[in-house]
């Protein structure tokens, strides 16, 4: 396995934080979620793929990031249009300590969409 940046994610849904910001953070910026904030964001890959996610935070001692990965939603229907349907997958629950540049990770590989 090679180590690749997956490019050309997009964001499908946000709920409780801004859409904009979003979008920058899949094109590669940040985004800042403010403490006790709960925010749900909707991640669409360009095409199924086997991988380790990473994520990059600085601060937020004591954050959850809990990541869903699947390859559409629970129900049957159209993958392109998930807004509002509930998503089952492998799920990891990711803390952070306060640090920066801490690297946030799963023990073992995901796949989805």
């Amino acid at each position: 396995m090679h180590d690749t940046i997956i490019n050309d994610l997009r964001v499908a849904l946000v709920s409780g934080g801004d859409q904009a910001q979003w979008d920058r953070f899949a094109a590669g910026g940040k985004v800042e979620v403010l403490p006790r904030a709960t925010v749900h964001v909707l991640i669409k890959l360009p095409t199924y793929a086997c991988y380790y996610p990473r994520l990059r935070v600085d601060g937020g001692a004591g954050a959850c990031v809990r990541c869903t990965y699947a390859e559409a939603p629970s129900n049957k229907g159209d993958r392109e249009h998930a807004g509002g349907k509930p998503i089952n997958g492998l799920t990891d629950i990711l803390l952070a300590d306060g640090g920066n540049a801490r690297i946030l990770s799963p023990l073992w590989w995901r796949c989805g969409v």
